[in-house]
């Protein structure tokens, strides 16, 4: 993953479970900090409930796809 030209993350679907180091740099946040945290942390926060359910939609359709 780390070969990307973007920032990426890989979810389950209770937290962030590896982040590249360009996802880092582009965030602000260490790896360290990302991982294991919920994804909501990296959505503004006046974007948060469309966010929430845009990921329940995604969530109840179990189909490996990019996010």
């Amino acid at each position: 993953m780390e070969a990307l030209i973007d920032g990426a993350a890989l979810l389950d679907e209770r937290a962030i479970r590896f982040a590249t180091d360009l996802l880092s740099a582009l965030t602000g946040f260490s790896r360290e900090e990302l991982v294991y945290q919920n994804v909501r942390m990296l959505v503004p926060k006046g974007h948060r409930d469309a966010e929430s359910q845009a990921s329940g939609r995604y969530l109840r359709d179990l189909k490996t796809r990019l996010f």
